[in-house]
Parts: C-alpha cells; sequence; structure tokens
C-alpha cells in the first residue's frame, strides 16, 4: 500500500544513468581498438549504473510512502460496552441544584463541567471497557463510537464543552441513539447506556414502546444519573411512595417509566459534585463480563527500507568514486 501512489509514475528515471552518453575523454583519442578489453572495469561501470538506478528507485519509492495492510486484531478481556449518554442541553451549564429554598451560589462549577471531570475518571478507571459516546439536547449527536483508546476517549470527553448548550432536550430520541450503538453487533459483554442529565420528559407512546423493545432487545442496562436541577422537585419525596400526580412531574414519570422497564435499570440522584462522584464509583462496580475486542491496527510505515537501500547504493558510488582511477590526460 502507498499513501501517494501517484508518485510511482517518477520510476522511469531509474533508466536515466542506462542511457548512452558522450565521454570527453575519448574525444582526444580517436582510436582505442589496441587496447585489451577490461572486464573488470567493464562489469564495475554496470555496477555503478545499478546503483545508481536502485537510489533513484529507491527514492521515488520513499516518497511514496509504503505502508503494510491494515490488520485486525482480536483480543478477549473482561468489561463492558458502555455508552455514555451526555445531556448537553442548557440547563446543565447552571451550578448543582439543592434542596427546595436553597440560596443561589455561582461560584461552583456548573452541572457539566463536574459530569465531564467525573466520566473522565470513571473511564480512566475501566480501562479494559469499550466507550462510546452520544450528546443530546434537541436532537442526538454520535460523538465516539466504540473504542478502547484512551487517549481518543479523554479527548471526545474533553470536548463535551466546548460546543454551546440548547434550551430543548429530547431524551427519547437520545436513548434511541445510544441503543443504536449496539445494532448489528455480536453480543460479546456486558451491554450499558449511562444516562447523564438533569431533567426528565414526557414520552410519547410509540417513542416509549420503541426504547423498550430496543434495550430488550438489545439486552441493555440502562443506569440514570440524575442530577438535580436547582429548586427541582427530585425524584422521590422521603416517606412517601409514588403517587399518580408524580406523572405529570417529567423527571418522576421518566423515572417510572424506567422501572417499567423488563431491561435492568438503577437510578442515582445527585444533587452536589459529591453525590455525583459516589454515584460514579458506584458505578465502576459494573459487572465485567468476558468482552471479544476487534481492534483496527493501521499498517507500519515502511519508508525506512527503501531509504536504508538508498543509502547503501549512494554509498558505493560515492566510494567508487573516491577510488576511481583516471589514466587519461588531456594534452592540452
Amino acid at each position: 500500500m502507498f499513501e501517494h501512489r501517484t508518485l510511482l509514475c517518477l520510476l522511469p528515471l531509474a533508466l536515466l544513468p542506462w542511457l548512452p552518453s558522450a565521454r570527453a575523454a575519448q574525444a582526444h583519442y580517436p582510436a582505442l581498438l589496441m587496447i585489451a578489453p577490461d572486464a573488470l572495469s567493464r562489469w564495475a561501470g554496470r555496477l555503478l549504473r545499478g546503483c545508481a538506478s536502485v537510489a533513484i528507485a529507491s527514492l521515488v519509492i520513499a516518497l511514496a510512502a509504503p505502508r503494510s495492510p491494515e490488520t485486525t486484531v482480536e483480543t478477549v478481556g473482561r468489561g463492558a460496552e458502555i455508552v455514555v449518554l451526555l445531556d448537553r442541553s442548557l440547563s446543565m451549564d447552571q451550578p448543582f441544584g439543592k434542596p427546595s429554598n436553597a440560596v443561589l451560589d455561582l461560584s461552583g462549577q456548573t452541572k457539566a463541567q463536574v459530569a465531564q471531570r467525573l466520566i473522565g475518571e470513571f473511564a480512566r478507571q475501566r480501562a479494559d471497557d469499550l466507550f462510546g459516546l452520544v450528546l443530546f439536547s434537541t436532537f442526538p449527536l454520535p460523538v465516539l463510537p466504540f473504542t478502547q483508546d484512551q487517549d481518543v476517549i479523554q479527548g471526545a470527553i474533553g470536548a463535551t464543552g466546548t460546543s454551546r448548550a440548547l434550551a430543548d432536550t429530547d431524551v427519547g430520541l437520545g436513548l434511541l441513539a445510544a441503543a443504536s450503538y449496539f445494532d448489528r453487533r455480536v453480543y460479546s459483554g456486558s451491554r450499558v447506556v449511562v444516562l447523564v442529565s438533569d431533567g426528565g420528559a414526557q414520552l410519547d407512546p410509540v417513542t416509549r414502546e420503541r426504547i423498550a423493545d430496543a434495550y430488550l432487545r438489545g439486552r441493555i442496562a440502562l443506569y440514570w444519573l440524575y442530577i438535580r436541577s436547582r429548586f427541582g422537585p427530585g425524584l422521590s419525596v422521603a416517606g412517601r411512595s409514588d403517587s399518580p400526580a408524580d406523572d405529570v412531574i417529567p423527571e418522576r414519570a421518566l423515572n417510572r417509566y424506567f422501572r417499567s422497564l423488563k431491561s435492568p435499570y438503577r437510578v442515582y440522584e445527585a444533587e452536589d459534585a459529591d453525590a455525583l462522584q459516589r454515584a460514579i464509583v458506584d458505578l465502576g462496580r459494573l459487572e465485567r463480563a468476558p468482552l471479544q475486542l476487534r481492534t483496527l491496527r493501521a499498517g507500519a510505515d515502511l519508508r525506512r527500507w527503501p531509504l536504508a537501500l538508498a543509502l547503501v547504493a549512494a554509498a558505493v558510488m560515492v566510494f567508487a568514486n573516491l577510488r576511481m582511477v583516471r589514466p587519461w590526460q588531456v594534452v592540452p
């Protein structure tokens, strides 16, 4: 394989050393027939021309940037396939919420900044897992396909804070986009979607059915890190069980729907950065099942070999030029 194949059209330049050329020294000697042929010199001349051709051809091949073919490496470890579904709505750029009637404190980090930092730590702690990343607000935005490369994962997580947040949030489309990561993939380990959001939604019946079918069919576990908004109602009230009135509160309605799913579900409610960190630590104890991983490795750079060959050929020509004997003297 070559990165710049078009440069190979310069290979005919390697024939230049074999073209006939006039020898200035012979112009002063009209007849050399009486001189015995020197086979050694003739073969030495052919060797030097061959070295010149090899040097030119090697340099052209090096300029074309040869590489070895890509290879697929299969490894088996223990981990999970995790898709982080991160809310990037405008409310995530606000400080953490506290129980109602709390005083506003705008000096701390926003929910998005804390979530970004803790998710990065979570990914580092589970280096054997495959991670994918989806942002969502009005529409889902797939950011990172499944990968185990920590540099790529940390870069993608760090880039989530550079985009401008939007006002609307469509949790349903985000959940479906996260579930689509497992489509056409062989089931080879634990499948998890981690929803990081500070709000709920009223899902229509069609979306509810599509989500339930996708997560059950794909055997996907759902974990919701609910970041409570300032003065938000929260998911539950101490000392009181669920009531039908909770359906009018988007967060509680969404939590009740998630609990009705036949796929595994767990929710963590975080009112501050410490609570969110405790939830992330608990997520770090996720099941580690056997995981089959196929990694595509890029081909190795092979330019060093033709460059080394060109260097050897050039060294031979330089050495021969230094040892050359010039018996013919031009008489003025």
